[in-house]
């Protein structure tokens, strides 16, 4: 990936999470959100994903009411820019530049960041499915 793209993305990035509701933002006070372009490759294995492009986000950890009831590790919520930039290239036919792929890629943005925190809150991938955030 290229510099002007990961800039791109990272500004995109930005403009929906200035976007959020306050109160979800203090929530990413406390839950990292960490960005990178695919995931390692140790993650793909252990997952069994073949295609780094089919994951957009990853919620590592454990839910709060795990995290209630014990003391562990932090939880930490990745985004992947080459999973959200295919899926979004895939959906609009354009290039992200685009204003049709720019509004699509925060879409995705917004859609894979609200997903990982989900789980998060204990949410599985059904429940997630439910409320739209799939």
């Amino acid at each position: 990936m290229d510099n002007d793209t990961r800039d791109y993305f990272d500004k995109q990035t930005d403009w929906v999470i200035d976007r959020l509701p306050e109160h979800f933002t203090k929530l990413m006070e406390t839950v990292p959100l960490l960005i990178d372009d695919r995931p390692p490759q140790s993650i793909l294995r252990d997952m069994r994903i073949n295609d780094p492009t089919e994951l957009c986000g990853l919620f590592v950890g454990e839910s709060m009411a795990t995290r209630l009831h014990q003391h562990s590790v932090p939880s930490t919520v990745f985004l992947f820019r080459a999973g959200i930039i295919a899926l979004t290239e895939s959906i609009v036919q354009d290039s992200i530049f685009s204003s049709a792929g720019r509004k699509e890629l925060r879409v995705q943005i917004e859609t894979t960041i609200l997903h990982e925190f989900a789980h998060y809150h204990g949410l599985n991938e059904k429940d997630v499915r439910l409320i739209g955030y799939e």
